[in-house]
């Protein structure tokens, strides 16, 4: 075996393609058909400097929050907010049913409870003692 170690978008692209042609032999038609896509939207202040912004993607009728992200003297301004809520009006006009995410507890999942994500999964102590990541998930 030929292994090789690269850090390379090309090589990436083929193997999510290989993942997707083999994964929609899995699914209906009516779920391959479902558009998929990547997204992102950002917050500029007056000097163009990004402020905060959110990075989505979905298939088969699932979002994604990559990363979201709010300027320390931004927050508290509703700025996240007003992010989770154009996304959520994109899963929603894009026939997505569920929109999820992963957190750490230090980072913000009472946040998202706020806005009824609810924690369908957690790994405790990850990456060190007393941190734990959140997978949290939106039903629409």
């Amino acid at each position: 075996m030929n292994v090789q170690s690269k850090n390379n978008q090309e090589i990436k692209k083929v193997l999510e393609n290989k993942i997707s042609k083999y994964n929609n032999g899995f699914v209906s038609n009516q779920t391959k058909n479902i558009p998929s896509g990547e997204l992102c939207y950002i917050s500029r202040n007056d000097s163009g400097f990004i402020q905060a912004g959110i990075a989505i993607n979905w298939y088969w009728g699932i979002m994604h929050i990559d990363h979201l992200w709010v300027n320390g003297s931004q927050r508290g301004k509703k700025i996240g907010e007003q992010l989770l809520k154009l996304v959520e009006e994109k899963a929603i006009s894009l026939g997505c049913t569920v929109i999820h995410l992963e957190t750490y507890s230090f980072q913000a999942p009472n946040y998202y409870k706020k806005f009824s994500y609810e924690v369908f999964g957690t790994l405790e102590n990850v990456p060190e003692e007393g941190i734990s990541l959140f997978y949290m998930r939106k039903k629409l």
